[in-house]
């Protein structure tokens, strides 16, 4: 644990999900490797020959490059691309389709539980401090194994830009009805989560489990390895 400024007058703690309450990055592969076999077989009923991982990753890329509107929403820009793919080789059915697509991956993408020992330091914090989590992904904490754990989870949506963008932080500045200052956010990325944090007024920590570099121009007020760290530093 590295403290580069003193936190004090907290009311919230705000945590980011992916690669900060859990490593995504193998959850995420899963959910998309699952789903390119499912587009794949639909694909071979029209006759079309399976599309490569970096095919894939292209076509998803460019849709996401045509379709800036949908930039904030990952869930959203994902049925779209889903939609957009199906309808574009002729597939019958192609809006059912891609929302059994959607579906299948939303499964994979919840196909794990957050380990008991981090959730059990969430509960401890929470006899403290009112917990919300600010995320720019889909994770569904009902079926992760958080039930219960924040007063709110916010995402972005349309209105609503996500990190490093301040929406979501203001929003739950608001919901909350605390100051800016009064919430400290705890998460992974030097950019989305702690530059967005303290320039939308807010504290931040930067979890990092695994000694990285620290890339970012904003200095987090502490720098974290473990939920623990944070609940026996609070605590003290």
């Amino acid at each position: 644990m590295q403290v580069y400024r003193r936190v004090s007058d907290i009311q919230v703690i705000s945590f980011d999900f992916d690669d900060t309450l859990y490593n995504n990055v193998p959850i995420i592969q899963q959910a998309e490797n699952k789903l390119l076999q499912f587009v794949n077989r639909k694909l071979a009923q029209v006759q079309v020959q399976p599309l490569t991982e970096a095919e894939w990753m292209s076509a998803k890329h460019s849709f996401a490059t045509e379709h800036c509107s949908l930039a904030h929403d990952v869930t959203a820009l994902r049925q779209a691309f889903l939609r957009h793919l199906f309808s574009n080789y002729k597939l019958a059915g192609a809006t059912a389709v891609a929302e059994q697509a959607y579906q299948l991956f939303f499964q994979y993408r919840n196909n794990f539980t957050v380990d008991k020992q981090v959730v059990t330091w969430l509960e401890q914090l929470k006899t403290r401090y009112k917990l919300v989590a600010i995320t720019n992904g889909n994770a569904d904490p009902e079926l992760i194994g958080l039930t219960g754990i924040f007063e709110h989870v916010l995402r972005p949506k349309t209105g609503l830009k996500m990190k490093p963008a301040s929406d979501l932080f203001a929003q739950a500045s608001q919901l909350m009805q605390v100051k800016p200052q009064q919430i400290l956010h705890v998460g992974d990325s030097e950019f989305t989560d702690v530059a967005g944090a303290v320039k939308s007024g807010c504290k931040a920590v930067w979890f990092d489990a695994d000694g990285r570099h620290y890339k970012g121009q904003v200095l987090p007020d502490m720098v974290i390895s473990s939920v623990e760290e944070l609940y026996l530093y609070l605590g003290e």
